[in-house]
């Protein structure tokens, strides 16, 4: 997927045309919402919602523009994903 605000891009900013931030539009199982519903989500989340739950992927990389930065997954939590090492590994390695 080239993007998922195609909106923002075009822009040069973050949000996309209704200035929601599709970065913190996704659920986060660590922070208060945490509800892995579509329900007030914008239409580019609702999509690649609806695209993961058909696919059920096992791992993904997000590439950000700027930095080269490296989040690893639930980054917003103390406890470390199950396959930390793995995705360390595959991390330095890029």
């Amino acid at each position: 997927m080239p993007t998922l605000n195609p909106d923002g891009s075009m822009a040069h900013r973050r949000g996309n045309a209704k200035w929601v931030d599709s970065n913190r539009d996704f659920p986060d199982f660590t922070t208060s919402d945490n509800t892995n519903t579509p329900d007030r989500r914008t239409v580019e989340t609702k999509a690649m919602m609806k695209f993961q739950a058909e696919r059920h992927f096992a791992f993904s990389a997000n590439f950000h523009g700027g930095d080269v930065v490296v989040n690893y997954p639930w980054d917003t939590s103390r406890k470390q994903h199950p396959l930390q090492d793995l995705v360390k590994e595959f991390s330095l390695t890029y």
